[in-house]
């Protein structure tokens, strides 16, 4: 899955009892993996620009 599908996915989700949920969880953990990973080569291509 990517960012944008795992995004609706949460959004369209029913209302989880909370830390109960693996698929819920993983949806959430998965999210801020990819964002994770977005915003660190977002990061590395703005410093590479600097050289």
């Amino acid at each position: 899955m990517d960012l944008e599908e795992i995004k609706e996915e949460i959004k369209n989700y029913p209302t989880p009892i909370a830390g109960c949920d693996v698929y819920f969880n993983w949806l959430l953990e998965e999210r801020d993996r990819l964002l994770s990973g977005k915003e660190e080569a977002e990061r590395r291509g703005h410093l590479a620009g600097k050289f």
